[in-house]
């Protein structure tokens, strides 16, 4: 997926700003229970969590939700998405990006 694909889907709430101790731009997420990720590899609690409490500065704090990120440092990583779930997180790939349980994204 592109970052245009995601503004193209129909749950996605676009809220654009930069974290930049974490070398990433927040680029938009997917609300309670519309989006998900097909793979992804879990992400300890403890690394994560300063991530979410950043994420809650900006006010993004809702469970099951899907924030898509950018990243600004070009140094061996990618842009990704990350799903909080129940006290847990998992990181992947845009293209990993897929509707709650599986399904199609909704586009506009």
């Amino acid at each position: 997926m592109t970052r245009t694909d995601f503004y193209n889907c129909k749950d996605f709430i676009p809220k654009v700003f930069d974290l930049e101790e974490y070398g990433v731009k927040v680029l938009g997420y997917f609300p309670y229970e519309t989006a998900s990720l097909s793979e992804g590899v879990r992400v300890p609690r403890k690394v994560h969590h300063e991530f979410e409490w950043e994420l809650r500065k900006n006010r993004i704090n809702d469970n099951k939700i899907v924030v898509i990120c950018q990243d600004l440092t070009r140094f061996g990583t990618e842009s990704f998405a990350i799903q909080f779930k129940d006290c847990v997180a998992r990181v992947a790939k845009w293209h990993q990006v897929v509707g709650y349980d599986q399904l199609e994204l909704k586009q506009r």
